[in-house]
C-alpha cells in the first residue's frame, strides 16, 4: 500500500508499485524523506492531516507524522503560518523533554508541505480504558491528577497552554503504565494568533471552559478546567456539558453519582469543583496551587464518603485549610498579561550556610529516620526536563508568580545573609505528590554565538567569609557500614549506608579526589558536603542557588567546588568551609552541565542556551564557546588527558572537541534521543553515553564508531559512569535501576533496585572502593564496589 500526501487528495491509498495516485494522479512516493513509510490516516484537522507511520531507518519503529496544509489565502497568511508552524517544532522538541510527553523526532519540508514526526506512544487513551474498565473510582482519579498536573506545570513554564486536554489525549502508556499527554497539534498555538479564520474551534466541546469558546483567550487555569472535566467524565461516564444545568448554574456530577449510589472524599470531591468553575479568578490559577490543594487530599484515605448534592450557586464548597486563600479569592475579571521574558538575575550575597560540627557521641553517628521525599511514581524525574524561551501566554491576576513553586503568603527569600538555626530533625518531606520536573521562569535571551579566546566575556561576584553554625545531620559512616547494615544487598553490589539530608530530588553529586568527601546538590537548591570517615554531613549550604543545582564538580587539588544551576550561573566555593569565591554569569539559560580541566584551570560548562563555554577558573573570564552547538546541552565530559571534551543535548548528537585548538574533531550519531548523560574511560579510548531513548551507546571517538549499545533500562537514562580503571560502566535510569555493566563486552552485571524515584546522579571514588547515587526520592546511596569487581 502506498498513500498519497497530496492533502486534496480524495482517495490516497493505492496499490503498492504505483507511480502515480489513481484518484488524483500526482506521482507517488514510498517513503517519505526517504524513510518515513505511511501506514494510515489517524486525523484531519484545518491544518493538515495526522498519520501513522513507520521509520524504516529505526527497524520499522512506529512514529506519528503531522503534515502542514492550511487552507489560507494570501501570501501573508502562508508565510506567518509557517512561521508559527515552525515554532511549533521549536516547542514540541523543548515540550518532548519531558518523559510523559510525546518527543519530536523530526521536522522537514518535503514537496512544499511541512512535516513533523513524533514519537508514537503505544497504549490506551483514558477514553478506551473507560469503555473497557468502566467508571473510575477514586483512586483512578487520584493517579490521573497527580500524573497529570505536574505535566501541566512544565508546560506552562513553557509558556504553552495546551487548550484541548481530553480523556482522548491522555494515554496510558504501555510499557510502565504512566500517563502521556498527547496532541499539541499546531492548530493550537496557530488559533492562538490572528488569522480570524471564521467557524475555528478551540478546543473540545463539554471540555473547553467559556472564555476558550467565546474568544479564544486561554489561561493556565484553562487547561485546569479541562482537566477538572475530563476527571468528572470519567468518574460519571457521562459527557461533560450533560453534567452542568445552565439554568440554575450548577454542576451535577455530585448527583450523578447519588443516583449510582457511589462517593467520593471530600478532599477530591471538592478539587473537582474548583477545577470547573465558570470564572477563572474562581479556579486553581495555575497547576502548583491544584497541586498544593491535593497534597492535602491525598493524606485523606480514598473511602466512602456520604455523597452530598451540588452545592446551590454561589455557594461554592470550602476547600481544605490550606486552600482558603483561593476559595475566597475575589473574582477579577482577567485581563491579558505576557509573563515576563527577561527575569532579574540574582544577585550574589553571603548564602546561608550550616557548619557541622565534628561527632561527639554515638548518638550522632547513627543513622536517621528516613523522612526524604518520595518521587510522584507517575511523574519521574529525569535531567533536561526544561522550558521554552517563548512568551505569550495570557495569565490572569494571581497573588503568586507563575511557576515560582511559593504559595501566595510565603515571604521571597532575602537577599542578605542568614544565619538560622536548622532543626535536629531529619527534612520534612513535602506534601505528596512531589514536585514535578525542574522548571524555572522563561527566559529570552538568544543564546551567545561563538567567541574567540581574545575576546573573553566576564561577570563575576564575590561575597564576604560565611558564618558557620551547628547543624547537627549525621549518617552512618562507611567504614562502619560494609556489613550492608541497610538490608540493600543487592547481588553483588550491597548498599552500605545512605545519605539523608535533601528534601526534594538529588540532582547532582561529586567525590573528592581523596574519596574522603562526597558533595551533592539538587531540586532544593541545597548543597551538601558529606564527610564519609566520620558519617556526617559536614556542611549544608542553604540557597545555594536561586533555582535547582544540576552540576558539580571538585577541582583535582579537592580545595574547591564548582556548581551549575537553573538560575544561569556557576559558582565557585571553597570546599573546606563553603565560602562562595565567585559567581560566573554569562550564560542565558540553565547550566546543567560542569567539568573541570584534568589540571584545575579551566571549567567547561554547557547550558541551555545552545552553548559550550571554557572559562578561567581563578578568574571566571569566559575564553572560548565551541562552534558548531546547535542543541540545547545536557551532558559534558573531559578525557582524562585533558585533549578532548565532548558534549551531547536535544538534538541527540554527541560533539566532540579538541579543548586546546577549539574545533570540532567529530560527531557522535546514533541516538534516537536527546543525550542526559556522558563519561569517558581513564585512558580516553570510550565515550559512554545515555539517552532519553532508554539505550547506552559505547563510542571510539576518534573514529566516531559505536561499538555496543547497551539496551536493559525501561526509561531515560539519566547518569553514566565509568569507574577509573575502565572495566566497568554503572548506569542510573528513570526506571528506578542502577546497573553495572562490564565495558568491554556490554555483559550486565548487576542490577540494583533500592530507590523509589529515577536515579538523577551517579559518582565513582576514585579508590574504587565504592560509589554513590542520587535521585528524585530525595536518597542518596553508598555502595560498595571494589569487593566484587575484583580490586
Amino acid at each position: 500500500m502506498i498513500y498519497c500526501l497530496n492533502p486534496e487528495c480524495k482517495q490516497p491509498v493505492n496499490v503498492a508499485g504505483d507511480s502515480h495516485c489513481a484518484s488524483c494522479g500526482l506521482p507517488l512516493a514510498a517513503l517519505l524523506r526517504r524513510r518515513y513509510r505511511i501506514q494510515k490516516q489517524l486525523g484531519r484537522g484545518g491544518f493538515g492531516k495526522t498519520f501513522l507511520a513507520v521509520d524504516e531507518d529505526r527497524l520499522q519503529a512506529k512514529c506519528v507524522i503531522k503534515q502542514f496544509s492550511p487552507q489560507l489565502k494570501g501570501t501573508d497568511a502562508m508565510e506567518k503560518a509557517v512561521r508559527l508552524f515552525e515554532q511549533e517544532a521549536i516547542r514540541l522538541d523543548e515540550l518532548g523533554e519531558h518523559p510523559q510527553i510525546p518527543t519530536l523526532l523530526a521536522y522537514f519540508e518535503q514537496d512544499q508541505r511541512l512535516y513533523l514526526v513524533q514519537q508514537f506512544v503505544e497504549g490506551k487513551t483514558l477514553v478506551q480504558e473507560l469503555a473497557e474498565e468502566g467508571a473510575f473510582d477514586e483512586k483512578k482519579i487520584r493517579e490521573v491528577l497527580s500524573g497529570i498536573l505536574p505535566i501541566l506545570q512544565f508546560v506552562h513554564d513553557h509558556n504553552v497552554i495546551h487548550r484541548d486536554i481530553t480523556p482522548a489525549n491522555i494515554i496510558r502508556r504501555e510499557i510502565d503504565n504512566q500517563l502521556v499527554l498527547i496532541d499539541f497539534g499546531v492548530a493550537k498555538l496557530l488559533t492562538e494568533h490572528t488569522f480570524g479564520l471564521p467557524g475555528t474551534k478551540i478546543g473540545t466541546e463539554g471540555y473547553a471552559p467559556i472564555e476558550q469558546l467565546r474568544n479564544g483567550k486561554a489561561y493556565p487555569a484553562s487547561d485546569l478546567y479541562s482537566l477538572g472535566a475530563t476527571c468528572l467524565y470519567l468518574l460519571t461516564r457521562t459527557k461533560p456539558e450533560e453534567l452542568y444545568d445552565p439554568l440554575r448554574g450548577r454542576w451535577l456530577w455530585r448527583d450523578n453519582l447519588a443516583a449510582r449510589q457511589t462517593s467520593i472524599s471530600d478532599g477530591i470531591g471538592q478539587i473537582l469543583d474548583v477545577l470547573v468553575r465558570d470564572l477563572v479568578a474562581e479556579r486553581f490559577q495555575d497547576a502548583p496551587d491544584a497541586l498544593q490543594a491535593l497534597s492535602v487530599a491525598l493524606k485523606q484515605p480514598a473511602v466512602a464518603q456520604p455523597v452530598r448534592r451540588s452545592p446551590a450557586p454561589g455557594m461554592p464548597p470550602s476547600l481544605p485549610n490550606s486552600q482558603e486563600t483561593i476559595a475566597q479569592r475575589t473574582p477579577v475579571p482577567p485581563p491579558n498579561i505576557a509573563l515576563s521574558s527577561q527575569p532579574s538575575k540574582p544577585v550574589a550575597q553571603s548564602r546561608n550556610v550550616t557548619q557541622i560540627d565534628p561527632p561527639t557521641g554515638s548518638a550522632r553517628s547513627q543513622a536517621r529516620t528516613d523522612n526524604a521525599a518520595t518521587a510522584n511514581p507517575t511523574a519521574q524525574s529525569v535531567s533536561g526536563d526544561r522550558r521554552s524561551g517563548l512568551s505569550g501566554i495570557n495569565q490572569p491576576p494571581t497573588s503568586r508568580q507563575h511557576g515560582s513553586g511559593q504559595s501566595a503568603t510565603a515571604t521571597p527569600r532575602s537577599n542578605q545573609p542568614q544565619s538560622r538555626q536548622i532543626s535536629a530533625k531529619p527534612p520534612q518531606s513535602p506534601p505528596a505528590p512531589s514536585p514535578p520536573p525542574k522548571s524555572s521562569q522563561p527566559k529570552s535571551g538568544q543564546p551567545q554565538s561563538s567567541q574567540p579566546i581574545s575576546q573573553p566575556t566576564t561577570g563575576i561576584r564575590t561575597s564576604p567569609p560565611l558564618q558557620p553554625i551547628s547543624h547537627p545531620v549525621t549518617v552512618q559512616p562507611v567504614s562502619q557500614a560494609y556489613s550492608g547494615s541497610l538490608g540493600a544487598s543487592v547481588d553483588k553490589y550491597p548498599c552500605l549506608t545512605n545519605l539523608k539530608g535533601h528534601s526534594s530530588w538529588v540532582l547532582a553529586l561529586a567525590v573528592s579526589p581523596d574519596a574522603r568527601t562526597v558533595v551533592s546538590g539538587g531540586l532544593d537548591d541545597r548543597i551538601i558536603i558529606w564527610d564519609l570517615q566520620s558519617g556526617q554531613a559536614r556542611l549544608v549550604i542553604n540557597d545555594a542557588h536561586s533555582k535547582p543545582i544540576n552540576s558539580l564538580a571538585i577541582t583535582p587539588d579537592g580545595h574547591q567546588l564548582v556548581s551549575g544551576s537553573d538560575d544561569d550561573t556557576l559558582k565557585v566555593w571553597q570546599l573546606s568551609n563553603g565560602q562562595l569565591v565567585r559567581v560566573i554569569t554569562g550564560h542565558t539559560r540553565d547550566v546543567n552541565a560542569v567539568t573541570i580541566t584534568p589540571d584545575g584551570q579551566f571549567i567547561v560548562s554547557g547550558s541551555e542556551d545552545r552553548t559550550v563555554a571554557v572559562w578561567r577558573l581563578a578568574t571566571g573570564e569566559r575564553l572560548r564557546n565551541f562552534a558548531g552547538v546547535k542543541a540545547l546541552i545536557k551532558a559534558t565530559a573531559m578525557s582524562v588527558n585533558g585533549e578532548y571534551v565532548a558534549a551531547g543535548g536535544s538534538d541527540n548528537l554527541i560533539q566532540v572537541w579538541n579543548l586546546n585548538a577549539g574545533t570540532l574533531v567529530q560527531t557522535l550519531q546514533g541516538h534516537l534521543s536527546s543525550i542526559q548523560s556522558l563519561a569517558v574511560s581513564a585512558e580516553g579510548r570510550f565515550v559512554v553515553s545515555g539517552s532519553k531513548d532508554r539505550t547506552i551507546r559505547i563510542w571510539i571517538p576518534k573514529t566516531g564508531e559505536s561499538v555496543r549499545t547497551l539496551v536493559k533500562h525501561l526509561d531515560a537514562v539519566n547518569a553514566v559512569a565509568v569507574t577509573p580503571d575502565s572495566r566497568y560502566i554503572i548506569s542510573g535510569s528513570a526506571d528506578k535501576t542502577l546497573r553495572v555493566w562490564r565495558l568491554p563486552t556490554g555483559e550486565l552485571v548487576s542490577t540494583l533496585n533500592q530507590h523509589t524515584g529515577a536515579v538523577n546522579a551517579i559518582a565513582i571514588s576514585p579508590n574504587q572502593r565504592w560509589f554513590v547515587s542520587g535521585g528524585s526520592d530525595g536518597q542518596i546511596y553508598v555502595w560498595q564496589l571494589a569487593a566484587n569487581t575484583g580490586y
